[in-house]
This record gives C-alpha cells, sequence and structure tokens, in this order.
C-alpha cells in the first residue's frame, strides 16, 4: 500500500490485513471474476477449489452444457471460459 504525499512515494509495510474468503473464517487467496461484468467473489483455495467443482458438474448435467453469470447472464461453456482466477 502506497500513498502520496507531497509528491513522495511512501510504502507501509507489515500492514496485517489480510480479506476474508466469501465463505468463512478462512483468508482469501483468490479472486473469482466473471469476464463479463467483473462481478466476483474471494475465495480460500478450499472454497475455490469447491466453487470450481460444482460449477463443472452443473455444466456437465445441464441440457446446454453451459454455465450463466447471474449478473450480467454471460454465457460459458466452461469454468474458465466464464471466469477468471487470481491469485491475491
Amino acid at each position: 500500500m502506497s500513498t502520496l504525499l507531497d509528491e513522495e512515494t511512501v510504502v507501509l509495510d507489515g500492514l496485517d490485513f489480510e480479506p476474508p474468503c466469501n465463505y468463512g473464517g478462512h483468508s482469501a487467496v483468490v479472486s473469482v471474476q466473471c469476464r463479463g461484468c467483473g462481478h466476483g467473489a474471494l475465495f480460500c483455495q478450499e472454497h475455490a477449489d469447491e466453487v470450481r467443482a460444482s460449477v463443472e458438474r452443473l455444466i456437465e448435467s445441464s441440457a446446454s452444457s453451459a454455465v450463466m453469470c447471474g449478473k450480467c447472464m454471460r454465457i460459458a461453456f466452461t469454468f474458465d471460459e466464464l471466469v477468471k482466477v487470481v491469485p491475491l
């Protein structure tokens, strides 16, 4: 984290803030974001893996073999086509 003070950059090290996982008290390690609208959530690795598996099961079981973002209605045929996973 940095801030501009009198045109001199100051870097603040050692801040002890870790964003939480959307599904519990774990620390988030990835952000999963829709490639269409950017809507997303923060996940620990365990929950990120569970979300991926859940979406892949949904794709396999759907008649169209596709999933859709609930916010922007983007349609995709794979998890990675629908979202991007960004390490924090």
